[in-house]
């Protein structure tokens, strides 16, 4: 059920670049989360016009002290559930460090979270504070849902792990398919 694909390494596009300059001049960790869900929602949210609205809803997740939950810290544009278990995708994403693209959440059954019972697909990022005093240490995800099937994939998660490097909450992340997508 779950395949790997390598990460291929990507420009950074002028187009990102004037959309989000100041995401890794912001001064805190919460200032550079809050401005790429910012970003991410200006361009990807599902209120607005155009091809690639697909999204509705994006956050972050932080996993609490003992591993044991993780508590929602900024998201856009409605309130998730928080606090919740690791044995959803985010906890899974944050467990196994490495980016994650379900097509269709029903195949992960009684581990699937659902904050929003319209959401269909889901895309989860481990994160890092790399300007932190632990920078290897993963803190949590990034986590980005769909009212869609096969709402996302290998371009869209490419396009926010590099949202992600520009503020300096990722360094890398192998992408892993959870199901079986219609498209790819």
């Amino acid at each position: 059920l779950c395949s790997l694909v390598t990460e291929t390494t990507m420009e950074t596009s002028n187009e990102r670049n004037e959309l989000h300059p100041l995401l890794a001049a912001s001064p805190t960790l919460l200032a550079r989360m809050r401005r790429v869900v910012d970003a991410y929602w200006s361009r990807y949210g599902h209120d607005k016009a155009g091809p690639g609205r697909h999204t509705s809803w994006c956050g972050f997740y932080l996993i609490d002290e003992g591993d044991q939950s993780m508590t929602l810290i900024c998201r856009e544009p409605k309130p998730a559930c928080s606090p919740i278990g690791v044995q959803g995708m985010c906890g899974r994403g944050w467990r196994d460090r490495k980016t994650f693209i379900v097509p269709d959440v029903k195949v992960l059954g009684e581990n699937y979270i659902a904050c929003d019972p319209r959401d269909i697909s889901e895309l989860v990022v481990p994160i890092y504070d790399l300007d932190g005093p632990t920078p290897d240490k993963c803190i949590g995800v990034f986590d980005v849902d769909s009212y869609e099937r096969d709402a996302f994939g290998q371009e869209d998660a490419t396009e926010a792990m590099a949202l992600l490097r520009e503020a300096r909450l990722l360094a890398h992340a192998e992408i892993a398919w959870i199901g079986q997508s219609a498209t790819r």
